[in-house]
């Protein structure tokens, strides 16, 4: 079969050939398989190594949250973090796998894609270095661990930009559905596999009592929408010079145990979605009003509001903009990847922002500012589906309900992952 050919390739050789080095922006440890020295690094790759599908094969051991908060606050003694080492270098080879098994099973024409291939080289060198490294035995071995096992994880950082702009180049190749699959089983596995990393590295570093690694058992849903609302509205500000305000209302100061970075993740796409809705729909009514887009001060725009709800097993939040609402043909659309309003880059006058010369010193003065606060408002079509994701992994969910010519709620439940923890499996 086309989609199968089997084929073999020295995966450092053709990374190469196709202009894309991989690791660029880390100094990976003296000992991963890229340094020419290392036995792997000229191993030949095949699409049906034996490695992969021993490792593959093998039965995920399911991983309860309640056994990634088993070593208790730090600090610990140095016994416990090697037996929290050891765990972590039993469970991530498999799930590593697993996602270069995944990649494998693609049509060939898209593993062969640059941006595909690069992941795939990621997740492949990744699970040779710690399918191969050495035993973990003592608090020196675990603290060189930790070292490396940070590198690997920072070298994920591009990793969804890759898959969104591989597969938007690719998507003549695949189903819709195919295509849905694949990225919803890869950004699970990937939260899963990073969980499992970062937990073992927090566990070094005592964030306070309330925390147990990257769990904090006081978390306030409303300090942390407020800390993000300041983020989003400087971002908002430098695409549309201007930005609504954010209110917070109902039980603002509940605290319940979950993870914040998930959170984080989570409020951040949420709130930037609701103010450039708000941003963009003032701006058009502006348009038509009066002939400008730059009309309208913030005391023109409505507030972007927040309500919080805490019931005892879990956290309601009420996200509501006054945008314009999404338009009904598009909300079939709205939990797909790489579904975007946005043409190119975030234009406020309508226009396509790549046409002209004049525009590109703009653009680039744009997105230069906005990589040191958070990143563009969209673009991508990513944010929502994987909010959806991180919002479900632990139990909760994700609702939208939207009036067009009108605004938009977001229902996000949130449960206390202490109350469900013998069911939340990673």
């Amino acid at each position: 079969m086309a989609s199968c050919m089997r084929f073999r390739v020295n995966l450092k050789t053709f990374i190469k050939s196709i202009s894309i080095k991989p690791y660029r922006n880390y100094d990976f440890p003296k000992s991963y398989s890229l340094n020419k020295n290392h036995p792997t690094a000229q191993k030949v790759v095949s699409f049906y190594d034996e490695e992969i599908n021993k490792y593959a094969s093998k039965p995920i051991s399911p991983v309860k949250f309640q056994d990634l908060l088993r070593f208790g606050h730090p600090p610990l003694s140095p016994e416990k973090l090697v037996t929290s080492a050891q765990h972590v270098l039993k469970e991530l080879p498999p799930r590593l796998a697993k996602r270069v098994q995944a990649f494998q099973n693609l049509p060939y024409i898209v593993g062969i894609n640059p941006h595909l291939a690069y992941v795939y080289g990621l997740y492949y060198e990744s699970f040779e270095y710690l399918r191969s490294y050495p035993e973990i035995k003592t608090s020196e071995d675990n603290i060189k661990f930790v070292d490396d096992l940070l590198t690997v994880v920072k070298s994920f950082a591009d990793v969804i930009p890759r898959l969104s702009q591989g597969f938007r180049e690719c998507q003549r190749y695949m189903s819709e559905e195919a295509i849905q699959n694949f990225l919803d089983g890869m950004i699970r596995a990937r939260i899963g596999i990073r969980l499992i990393a970062e937990q073992h590295i927090a566990l070094h570093h005592n964030l306070g009592p309330e925390h147990v690694g990257i769990l904090n058992t006081a978390l306030q849903p409303g300090q942390l929408f407020k800390s993000t609302g300041k983020l989003v509205e400087q971002i908002c500000e430098i695409n549309y010079g201007v930005s609504p305000k954010l209110e917070l209302s109902g039980h603002v100061d509940a605290k319940f145990k979950y993870c914040p970075v998930h959170l984080e993740y989570i409020a951040i796409e949420l709130l930037k979605n609701a103010f450039r809705a708000t941003a963009e729909f003032y701006q058009k009514e502006n348009i038509s009003k009066h002939g400008s887009p730059n009309y309208s001060s913030e005391l023109d725009l409505p507030p972007v509001t927040v309500t919080i709800a805490k019931d005892q097993p879990q956290i309601c939040l009420l996200i509501s903009d006054r945008g314009g609402g999404i338009p009904l043909s598009h909300m079939p659309h709205i939990f797909q990847y790489s579904f975007t309003t946005v043409s190119s880059f975030d234009s406020t006058d309508g226009s396509d922002s790549s046409a002209g010369a004049g525009n590109i010193f703009d653009i680039q003065s744009k997105m230069a500012m906005q990589s040191g606060i958070g990143g563009p408002m969209a673009g991508l079509g990513y944010g929502l589906p994987m909010t959806r994701i991180y919002a479900q992994y632990f139990g909760g969910g994700l609702e939208v309900q939207s009036i067009e010519g009108y605004g938009t709620d977001v229902y996000l439940t949130l449960p206390n992952i202490h109350e469900n923890m013998q069911d939340v499996v990673i």
